[in-house]
């Protein structure tokens, strides 16, 4: 949870624009409304030109969709999969399945799936067979962050063997 605030206290630092949820066919959808955040959709229109209410205070809104990834592993041989960026999450899941078994895997499981949210998840493995996944806002901190939750047991070294991101994707802008 911490990495999702980490997400967008960061999203909105950088681009100083409000975000607000809502439910769309595709997944979640995000409404950038100048700066404003907004319990829904944006409303409201230019004041002249009338635009039929399709920006707010006459700029354009951008619309942005939710996008999905998943780590698949496969215990007995140690061989990881992974997918990202893709509409859904049983895509995501699918996909980072097929990966696995892909790359040689014939037992492959999901063991976490990841979101917009929570930006990038990494997956570590250690020498006695333990597992473990994490967040982070990179590929290398998700990796890192993955590594060390594996480490704290006092087992030994882990290696990190998948890391993925997936971010938020622009769907349109309404001027």
């Amino acid at each position: 949870m911490k990495t999702q605030h980490l997400l967008l206290s960061a999203l909105f630092s950088i681009s100083a624009i409000g975000f607000a949820g809502s439910v769309h066919a595709q997944g979640h959808q995000y409404f950038i409304c100048n700066g404003t955040a907004q319990a829904g959709p944006c409303t409201g229109g230019s004041s002249g030109g009338g635009n039929g209410g399709n920006t707010r205070n006459g700029q354009p809104i951008t619309y942005w969709n939710f996008t999905w990834g998943a780590i698949a592993y496969d215990k007995d041989l140690r061989i990881a999969g992974g997918s990202s960026g893709k509409g859904g999450k049983w895509s995501a899941k699918s996909a980072a399945k097929k990966d696995c078994k892909a790359r040689g895997g014939k037992k492959c499981k999901v063991l976490q799936e990841y979101n917009s949210d929570n930006g990038c998840a990494g997956l570590s493995v250690g020498n006695s067979g333990r597992w473990a996944t994490d967040f982070g806002n990179t590929q290398e901190e998700a990796g890192l962050a993955s590594k060390n939750y594996c480490e704290s047991d006092g087992k030994g070294a882990c290696q990190v063997i998948y890391a993925g991101c997936s971010h938020l994707e622009r769907d349109r802008v309404v001027y």
